[in-house]
């Protein structure tokens, strides 16, 4: 089985250094623009009988029909970004000073909540499940998705769940190409 996970491209948020988890931002120009560019690159990779999936949120939905226009895919819930709660749409400077994110970003970050939102474990726990669903269909897969959920998935099929959780950190419109059954994988690049 083979899986192609790509990072949404570059949106508003991206540039502006903040939380943008579940709230839906547009794609920034040079994002649409590298996606045009990045479109002959994934078009080489003989897709047409893969499963296209993508985050329902439309950074990625918008990445998807960019890359792959015409293609059919189902949006999936499950596969969106952690939930940043109140945190949402702020950045460092903003926040930095206050006493809630302090206490959330400091201690045991992954398991952390932040407020009216997720932890970095809920939101895993939420993705493996989504993931493990689509792997039951035994397809190959082209999934479109955010920095958060490609390094559970990563973590996952590699099986280093408890590594480092930013070890799979990729750039916007870029990603993975896994071969399941072999574990093993190559870095996509421009």
């Amino acid at each position: 089985m083979k899986i192609v996970l790509i990072r949404h491209l570059e949106s508003i948020a991206n540039v502006k250094r903040c939380y943008a988890g579940w709230t839906d931002v547009n794609l920034t120009q040079e994002g649409l623009e590298k996606g045009i560019k990045l479109r002959k690159l994934y078009g080489n990779l003989k897709l047409d009988e893969f499963l296209f999936v993508s985050s329902s949120l439309s950074r990625a939905t918008k990445t998807m029909e960019i890359l792959f226009p015409g293609k059919h895919y189902t949006k999936n819930d499950g596969l969106r970004e952690t939930n940043f709660g109140i945190f949402e749409m702020k950045t460092y400077d903003e926040l930095k000073d206050q006493e809630e994110y302090q206490k959330w970003i400091s201690g045991n970050f992954v398991s952390n909540q932040a407020p009216l939102g997720e932890s970095y474990l809920m939101m895993q726990d939420r993705v493996l499940k989504s993931f493990k669903k689509l792997l039951s269909l035994n397809k190959d897969l082209v999934i479109v998705t955010h920095a958060g959920p490609i390094g559970v998935i990563m973590r996952y099929i590699m099986n280093d769940i408890n590594d480092n959780i930013f070890y799979y950190d990729c750039p916007n419109g870029l990603g993975y190409i896994i071969d399941y059954n072999k574990k093993d994988y190559t870095k996509i690049s421009e």
